[in-house]
């Protein structure tokens, strides 16, 4: 009788942590949370000068100041 319980709850303990890996996943790619544009007008308004990419770079823009 113990032994039956412990197998079904290490199952059911298996199919949740399974589920949670299956919704953790998904796939689905995640918008960035701003715009370069609203990047852009941000630094401008903290009094930086944006900074577009070049071809080889891997970041997108970033702002740039001066002390």
């Amino acid at each position: 009788m113990v032994a039956e319980m412990r197998d079904l709850l290490t199952t059911a303990l298996g199919v949740l942590l399974g589920t949670l890996a299956l919704t953790a996943c998904s796939g689905v790619p995640v918008a960035p949370a701003y715009t370069q544009e609203e990047l852009a007008a941000r630094c401008a308004r903290t009094g930086g000068w944006w900074k577009d990419s070049r071809s080889y770079s891997l970041v997108s823009g970033h702002c740039e100041y001066r002390d």
